[in-house]
Parts: structure tokens; sequence; C-alpha cells
């Protein structure tokens, strides 16, 4: 089974950020192994990430096709 982890700043989102991403973890878990890690300056994104294939999401990047 696929094992996805998504790691996120810590900072404080809205109510309904937080639902609907409560709601979308309950989907996807039939598909694959979902975790969230929430990260602060404190901690080496390196370190947390080494010996993961890592995919960086951007509201300022280039849209990507699926293929």
């Amino acid at each position: 089974m696929l094992s996805i982890m998504i790691v996120t700043p810590k900072t404080a989102l809205p109510s309904y950020y937080e639902s609907a991403s409560k709601e979308y973890i309950k989907r996807l878990k039939r598909y694959c192994t979902l975790s969230l890690q929430s990260y602060d300056d404190s901690i080496s994104l390196e370190n947390l990430l080494s010996g993961y294939y890592t995919i960086q999401v951007s509201t300022k990047g280039l849209p990507k096709d699926s293929v």
C-alpha cells in the first residue's frame, strides 16, 4: 500500500480547511496510508524528509498536468 506523508508549516488554519482536510484524509485511507506532519522553524526539513520522494506544492508555482 502506498504511504504518503504531507508536511505543512505550523500555522493556524481556518476551521473549514481543517474539516475539509479531515474529510479528504478519511476518503484517501482506503487507497493509501496517509499521515500529516507539521513543522516549525526549529526543525530542519532536510532531516525530516530524508529518504522520501518529495513534491513541493506552491500557489506561486506553475501548473503540472497528470502526465
